[in-house]
Order: C-alpha cells, then sequence, then structure tokens
C-alpha cells in the first residue's frame, strides 16, 4: 500500500521569506507564500496530459509539413515553395515553445502592497507583467480560453485601464476559489 504525502508548499524558499502554510490538499500544483507585506503563488507545470500531446502533435505536423515542403520545393520548383513553407515552420515553431511550457514552465504571482507581477517562466527565461494595486478592480474566476465551446476558467484580476491578468487555468475550482479568497483577504488587511 502507498502512503500517500501532503504536499507543503515551499515558495518561501525561493522568496527567502517563512510563509503561513495554507493549503492542506492531497496533490497540487500551487506553492504559496504569506507575510504581512507580500503574498505570492507559483503554479508548476501543466505536465503531460491531453492539451500538451495535443500541442506536441500539432507541432510535429506543422514542422513536418514545412520541412517537405520547403526541401520538396527546392528540387522542383524556384523560391515560392520555400517562402510558402515559412508559415508551416513558424507555426511548428511556436507550437513547440508552448508544448515546452506546459510541459515545463512555471507562473508565478507576487503581490505587495503597490504591485502585482505576474511572471511565466521557461528554462530562465521570464516574461513578466506588472500591474499597480491601486488601479485593481476585482479578484475572481474568469474564463481563460474556450475548448470545444466550453469555457475553461482561471484566476483573474481585472483593472482599470489595462488587461486583465490571468492564469491557473490547470487548477482544479477548489485551488482557484482558495487562491482568489487569500488574495481577497490579503488587501482587505
Amino acid at each position: 500500500m502507498i502512503k500517500k504525502i501532503k504536499y507543503v508548499p515551499i515558495l518561501s524558499i525561493f522568496m527567502e521569506q517563512s510563509p503561513r502554510v495554507w493549503n492542506e490538499f492531497e496533490w497540487t500544483q500551487v506553492e504559496g507564500s504569506l507575510t504581512q507585506d507580500e503574498i505570492g503563488f507559483r503554479v508548476q507545470s501543466h505536465g503531460f496530459r491531453g492539451m500538451t500531446v495535443f500541442f506536441m502533435l500539432i507541432s510535429f505536423g506543422f514542422s513536418f509539413a514545412g520541412f517537405t515542403i520547403f526541401f520538396a520545393s527546392m528540387s522542383t520548383t524556384g523560391l515560392g515553395g520555400e517562402i510558402f513553407a515559412i508559415p508551416f515552420l513558424v507555426g511548428g515553431a511556436v507550437n513547440f515553445v508552448l508544448f515546452l511550457f506546459m510541459l515545463k514552465g512555471t507562473t508565478t504571482f507576487n503581490m505587495n502592497r503597490q504591485g502585482i507581477t505576474l511572471s511565466r517562466s521557461l528554462f530562465g527565461v521570464t516574461k513578466s507583467k506588472t500591474r499597480l494595486v491601486s488601479d485593481l478592480q476585482s479578484i475572481e474566476s474568469m474564463v481563460v480560453y474556450r475548448m470545444n465551446k466550453q469555457p475553461r476558467h482561471g484566476v483573474g484580476l481585472k483593472f482599470n485601464n489595462a488587461k486583465p491578468l490571468k492564469f491557473g487555468v490547470t487548477l482544479s475550482s477548489v485551488e482557484q476559489n482558495w487562491m482568489i479568497s487569500e488574495m481577497s483577504q490579503f488587501l482587505q488587511r
């Protein structure tokens, strides 16, 4: 019999803080930290699941089609075939990066009294979005995208005069609601 080990959040290790340990979920992708002046979450990668396999197959398909068109046109036609292959090669590269992010990427959310930062990183390359807390309108469950006309919800932060920050679409609704309530409680202090 295999004993289930509860996951303990360890975000404090990279934030160099001693957090309050929150969640009692049997399994989670979320690590969290809370101090007097800052709250932070790190959402681990999606893993090798259905959507990850989809992006992998699409990237291989686009790349295969692009290289086939490119090399076939080199022997039969002029420059037109090579130019026609470029969108397929670019599509394959973009889908491959999405596949890698879903497999190995992390999303980090940090909020202090002045600002909010949402960072997505893959192999040391980080892209961040920063907003002011004073521009924050609401924190709620939000539709991130639709798949087969079915909405996929995540944690969303609405702002005045800026696009909302959305993340956590791979988390369960219980984890999303927990994160929303923790962020709301942090702002009310």
